[in-house]
């Protein structure tokens, strides 16, 4: 006998929940996008349109219908905290877009609360759900470079003109490519190096595509707990070139060319001396298909999300020391508790 299906409400009519999250809900078997809330009732119900569901501009009035199981939060970056914490106080399973919330006291409250109430409660980092990202950790793990002496992560793209809109000109919105780009490389170096940061320094740009003082580029360096030695680049204002992840060690490198995506793209390649193997990637998944997969399971009570609010937590922890530091000039401890 199949499991119920598990009912979904998507908390903020994005383009991405449109295009991504709502498809990826729909093709499973036993989970359907029942109700969609915006502030604008029309896009609600223009989207919701779409899968059969119910447009709300009323999110306590959604979150109230008791059968609706899970809440995907997808509003803007400084309503997350408060949308996440509304579905989470109705007893509701929560997937929440990075960054959880504009301050680690905020995002570690969602992840109290959600204990609290006993509801899951997960992070949508898409990565942890590729397989050269999932491939990089075990061998990592296994030791097959050898100890892990640095990582080189880059993320540079061009900001789509649909998706600029508060992320360029909003700093109360939550705007600028840390909070969008770099809490997903620092979660997806998280993963494969199984370590946490401790430390950070970097430097940011603006005025390109972005108001003055939001970043659109931000360049740095960090520190593992191990001590890994980190660098980073994300940007807005640059796609010429292809993403990377690279982590080198005492005894080989892993070389993940073009995996830094939304999509199960690019190639990895394991180097030892002057022997480079391609690694063989198999069948790859939609990420996010996956990435509803494991959340349903974990509702189910069938293990753990691909990342969880405590990850969320961290995302948040370095993107703001990440920004800090860009303010100060200094390096910043990354403050991951309160």
């Amino acid at each position: 006998m199949s499991a119920p299906s598990l009912r979904w409400c998507l908390v903020g009519a994005s383009d991405f929940a449109a295009t991504s999250i709502a498809p990826a809900i729909a093709a499973q078997p036993d989970a359907v996008v029942a109700s969609v809330v915006s502030g604008d009732r029309a896009r609600a119900q223009a989207l919701a349109d779409g899968w059969d569901a119910r447009g709300y501009d009323d999110l306590a009035k959604a979150l109230d219908d008791p059968a609706i199981d899970v809440a995907y939060v997808s509003s803007i970056n400084s309503r997350h905290y408060e949308h996440a914490l509304a579905a989470i106080n109705a007893g509701k399973h929560v997937l929440c877009e990075k960054p959880l919330a504009l301050s680690v006291a905020h995002a570690q409250g969602l992840v109290d609360a959600a204990a609290r109430a006993g509801v899951v409660f997960a992070t949508n980092h898409h990565m942890r759900n590729s397989v050269p990202h999932e491939l990089m950790r075990r061998a990592i793990a296994a030791g097959d470079i050898g100890t892990p002496v640095a990582a080189i992560v880059q993320h540079a793209v061009q900001l789509p003109a649909a998706a600029q809109r508060w992320r360029t000109t909003d700093p109360d919105a939550g705007a600028g490519v840390a909070l969008d780009i770099t809490v997903h490389d620092v979660d997806s170096l998280r993963f494969v190096l199984d370590d946490d940061p401790t430390t950070v320094q970097a430097y940011t740009s603006s005025g390109l595509m972005t108001q003055p003082g939001i970043d659109e580029t931000i360049m740095g360096t960090a520190e593992f707990g191990r001590g890994t030695h980190v660098s980073f680049l994300e940007s807005f204002v640059t796609g010429h070139t292809a993403t990377r992840l690279d982590i080198l060690g005492t005894d080989g490198a892993l070389l993940g060319t073009g995996i830094q995506s939304m999509s199960p793209v690019g190639t990895l390649t394991h180097v030892r001396g002057h022997d480079h193997t391609p690694v063989d990637l198999g069948e790859r998944e939609d990420l996010y298909t996956v990435g509803v997969r494991r959340f349903q399971a974990a509702v189910r009570g069938e293990g753990t999300p691909a990342a969880t609010g405590a990850d969320g937590v961290w995302s948040v922890a370095f993107a703001l020391a990440a920004l800090r530091s860009a303010r100060t000039g200094r390096r910043e401890n990354v403050r991951h508790s309160r």
